[in-house]
């Protein structure tokens, strides 16, 4: 499914069960906002995750209460780029992780080429553009300010999305608070 069907599936649901979700998803970022991302990252964004950000350019949601995926709210590209500076203040001078074993994702407490998609209290995907050698440039995992993960959630972010557009469609959620909570 490309990023068009899934969104549209995704609008889709929400509407009919989540009107409150659906009402807080921006229009789509504008294509000098992108411009800007990139060139902070240092890099092109994949196809699929810049389609989707054209699309809809995160969540406008003042309460904090009606998250998109398990308690995740989308960022918009405004947002992006002021974590991405931050982090990028706060992590830059940090060595690799010992323990941690790099298989897709960098041993690293943060990269200049993540950036971060959603929010959870300081949590959130990220879409990497810089993988470990057996990962995939454009994967998708979820990084946690608590732990530092391993695994990837997808390969790519259409992928991911496809996903979720999946669960959201055939009703495999959990009612948390009034927003979906899927088991991605």
């Amino acid at each position: 499914m490309n990023i068009d069907q899934s969104w549209t599936l995704i609008e889709k649901t929400l509407k009919s069960k989540f009107p409150s979700v659906e009402a807080t998803l921006n229009s789509g970022a504008s294509l000098e906002k992108l411009d800007e991302l990139e060139a902070l990252v240092g890099q092109p964004l994949p196809a699929d995750f810049r389609a989707s950000l054209l699309r809809h350019d995160g969540q406008f949601d003042p309460t904090r209460q009606l998250d998109l995926i398990n308690f995740n709210r989308l960022l918009t590209v405004d947002e992006m780029i002021q974590e991405w500076r931050l982090f990028q203040e706060l992590f830059i001078d940090f060595d690799e992780i010992e323990w941690l074993t790099p298989i897709k994702i960098k041993n690293l407490v943060w990269s200049p080429g993540w950036i971060k998609f959603t929010d959870a209290d300081g949590s959130g995907f990220v879409v990497d553009l810089d993988p470990a050698a057996s990962g995939v440039s454009g994967q998708v995992f979820y990084r946690q300010n608590s732990e530092n993960e391993t695994e990837t959630w997808a390969d790519s972010y259409s992928e991911f999305l496809s996903r979720l557009a999946t669960l959201l469609d055939r009703g495999e959620y959990e009612l948390v608070h009034g927003c979906p909570y899927v088991d991605i």
